[in-house]
Parts: structure tokens; sequence; C-alpha cells
């Protein structure tokens, strides 16, 4: 429950937590990381657990085999926590990278591979840590839990390929080795199976350069006559080389969060209910939500500036974007309700303002025989109380629109 969270964090609840994880008593334990599980699903939780160093005690957790039934509730908290930039380097930085791998390889629990295989994906979301765990070797680990049998652990191994694609060293690794695997997963009985597996296929096949050369329906020789034709063409003045041609990047963050919206948002029957979930659920990938006294103090510029230094380019994957300001939730916002059929519009504003209207029914006319009047448009609150719904042009409407 989204308030019950919130009103945890208030009380600073995550210390006496943390504090419960040296509890004599396994089953007081198990709770503690149960309770971190949820609560860490919220950034100020995440940034909490990280300033008391509950990151020490969750690998202090993994690193003893004596508490090795606590291990599939440890790494779904760490896999919440990598969400967050810096608990991810200073996860990096302590060596935590080299467990997850360990226990995604070495434990023939399905549970801990799963979770071992979740917390791979959103640390792979870092450049550094990707190149780190190609060095490491871990497409072979996650080719070799596609053959699994629990579904779950499927379902994670498919996102974490989604997200290593973007190495290009793991993106031929898997080219060459992961492809057919990926292939026998879209047969599965199981959906989600599917759903994960046609991610994964589709970010190993965007701008690859090998599907350019499958010329389907031409003879052998007519393919050798042209390539010879091509190789033998005088370049003309300034025309660079094919190895620099750009493509758009790809964007298995935002292929992820349709999957995750897929999940659990499309099956809400309400559109109203449908609309605030999607609001948290966008504010929250964005930054969370940001008081309007400390708005400017939301350093949203560093971080988009920091990515397009890795990036080397002004074009960043929305998926990317941990710190967005109004119009990058929009965007967001619009692209996944397109996704689960909610309607909607994005309307751009002045000074980096951007929000999307939606139309609702009055839900005190529902049920009425005699004509109902047209629905009323709200504004969605993505900022500052996401979930919000403001009628346009009323005064709240107003001062989230503009300065």
């Amino acid at each position: 429950d989204f308030q019950c969270r919130a009103t945890l964090q208030e009380l600073n609840a995550v210390p006496p937590i943390l504090d419960l994880l040296k509890s004599e008593y396994p089953i007081i334990q198990l709770l503690a990381l149960k309770t971190l599980g949820v609560i860490t699903n919220d950034k100020e939780a995440r940034a909490m657990l990280r300033d008391n160093q509950g990151m020490d005690h969750l690998i202090k957790i993994l690193e003893t085999k004596e508490l090795n039934d606590l291990h599939i509730e440890a790494l779904s908290v760490i896999a919440n926590c990598l969400e967050d930039m810096d608990t991810s380097v200073l996860f990096q930085q302590t060596g935590g990278l080299k467990k997850l791998l360990s226990f995604a390889e070495n434990s023939t629990i399905p549970d801990i591979q799963k979770n071992a295989a979740k917390a791979i994906t959103k640390a792979a979301y870092d450049p550094e840590n990707r190149k780190l765990f190609h060095e490491q070797e871990v497409e072979k680990c996650l080719v070799a839990l596609l053959g699994s049998e629990n579904d779950g652990t499927k379902i994670a191994a498919s996102q974490a390929i989604s997200v290593m694609c973007e190495n290009s060293g793991s993106k031929e690794f898997f080219n060459n080795q992961g492809i057919p695997q990926l292939i026998q997963l879209l047969r599965s009985e199981s959906e989600e199976v599917r759903e994960a597996a046609a991610l994964a296929l589709a970010n190993l096949t965007t701008c690859n350069r090998a599907n350019a050369k499958k010329d389907r329906g031409k003879k052998e020789e007519e393919k050798v006559k042209e390539e010879e034709e091509f190789a033998a063409a005088p370049k003309l003045a300034g025309e660079g080389s094919p190895d620099k041609e750009w493509y758009p990047p790809s964007d298995p963050g935002f292929c992820v969060y349709v999957y995750e919206v897929t999940k659990s948002i499309f099956p809400i029957t309400n559109i109203k209910e449908q609309i605030e979930a999607l609001a948290k659920y966008v504010a929250e990938k964005m930054g969370g939500k940001v008081s309007k006294e400390k708005l400017h103090d939301f350093s949203w510029e560093l971080h988009i500036s920091e990515l397009k230094f890795q990036l080397k380019s002004n074009v960043i994957p929305i998926g990317l974007i941990k710190k967005g300001i109004f119009y990058h939730r929009a965007l967001l916002f619009k692209a996944l309700a397109d996704k689960i059929g909610i309607g909607c519009s994005l309307v751009r504003g002045e000074y980096g303002r951007a929000w999307n209207e939606v139309k609702l029914m009055n839900e005190s006319r529902k049920g009425l025989i005699e004509a109902l009047p047209p629905p009323e448009v709200y504004i969605v609150d993505l900022m500052f109380h996401p979930g919000g719904l403001m009628k346009l042009r009323s005064k709240e409407a107003d001062l989230y629109r503009y300065l």
C-alpha cells in the first residue's frame, strides 16, 4: 500500500528494521527482509537503507552459508536497491556484482536464481556494470538460466539479456548463442515468459547489421555479384564508413517498464484507478515525489548531463532517466499509457513544463438514464502529488502548468 509505505518512511522505520536482521530468531530476520522488500520499492526508502549501511547487512547475509534460508529475500531487497544509482556504484565497489553472478551461476534453488537475475538486470542499467558483467562472462550464465524449469527464472533471465544487449560484446554473444533458446521460449504456455522472450529478441535484433544481409528470395549468385559490385564501387568524397553509421539507441529499460505496467496496471478495471496507479509508477521511476518548495533542489540537470556524457549523444532513451522533471515524466506517462490503452494527450507548455490530460466521466452521473454530460478534462499530477487529478483550468491545475 502506497500510503503505508510513505508512513513508514516518515516514521524513519528503516533503521529499526535493519536492527531486526541481527535477531537470533530466523523468522524475525525473514519478516524484516520481507518488509524491506516491500518498502524499498520507493526511492526514499532505498536512500534511507543506503545511508544506514543497509547494503552491508544484506551482503553479510549473502556471505553467511548458515543464513541460506534468507538469501532469497535478501536478493530481492538488493534488486530493488540497485535501481538507485549511488547504491549501484557502492555495490560494485564492494564486490557485490561478482557475488550476484556467483549466486546466479551456482545456486540450484529457482527463487535464488530468479532474484539474482533480477538484481543483475537492475545493475546492468549502468554501462560500467555491463562492462564488468561482460568480463565475468555473465552471458553464459543467463543463457543457461533460460533453460530453467521455473518460469520466473526464465523471465528474469530474459529481462537481464534485454538490458545486457546494450553492451556490444554481450549482444554479439547472445546473437550467436542465445537466440535459439529465446525462440524456444516463444512457444511457452506462460504468456509472461513469451512476452519477456519477445522483448529480449526485439532488443537483440534492433539495429543489428547482420539482419541487413539476409536477402531472402535472391539467388546466391545474385547476392555475390551485388556484394562484389558494392566492394568495387569507389567511395564518394566525404562518405563515412558504414561502421560509423548512426543508429537510434535501443531502450531496454523502457521495455521492462512496458512489461511491468502490462502485468500490474493493465488488469485494473477502473480507469481512474488505472491512471492513478500509472502516475505513481512513472513518478517512482523518475525520482519520486517532489515538493513544490524543494523543486529548485531537484538536481535533474546534472543527471541528464551525465547521461549525455556517457552516451556521447543528446538522444537519451527514456528508460535511462532516473531523475526526470515535468516533460520527462509526461512523455513517459504518455508512452506507457498508449501501451496499455489509457487515452490521454501530451501537452507541451513553456519553460520545460509539459503535462498529460485525461477525460473522465463524472462518477456521480454514472448509471443515470438521461443524456450524460461530456466527460471532464483533468491534468495528471506526476510531480507534487503523484496520482492526483486536477480539473483543467482550476487553480491547482494552472499552478502545475505554469511557473
